[in-house]
């Protein structure tokens, strides 16, 4: 879910009853999502609270938004990198034999270039 789904913020309260700290966990998502994971809701908390301590969070709210195509958007405006880059990575590469790990760290190292790029504009 982590790539259909971002947090946005926490929000915290006093139950006014119990004077207990209350923790709200917000999630944006895409409009079909945040229709269907409230059923899931159940699990997604059990989850976090047995990695972040037993009721860190006490509730999730799930937000319809543009999700996907703000990162999508992202990806487009990125600078593509030049061909003294792409030689740079192959040349780099060049004695890794195993694909699965060359096209990783292929990706790696073009995202490596971009984020550089970004950086200095």
């Amino acid at each position: 879910m982590a790539d259909k789904a971002q947090p946005i913020k926490i929000r915290y309260r006093k139950d006014p009853k119990t004077k207990k700290a209350l923790a709200t966990l917000e999630i944006a998502t895409s409009n079909a999502l945040a229709t269907t994971l409230p059923y899931r809701k159940g699990l997604i908390l059990e989850r976090i609270n047995h990695i972040f301590g037993k009721d860190w969070i006490t509730d999730i709210k799930f937000t319809a938004s543009e999700l996907e195509q703000k990162i999508e958007a992202k990806v487009r405006k990125k600078a593509s990198l030049t061909d003294e880059d792409e030689k740079y990575i192959t040349d780099t590469l060049a004695q890794i034999d195993d694909p699965d790990i060359k096209a990783r760290l292929e990706s790696f190292g073009k995202h490596m270039l971009l984020t550089r790029k970004d950086k200095t504009k």
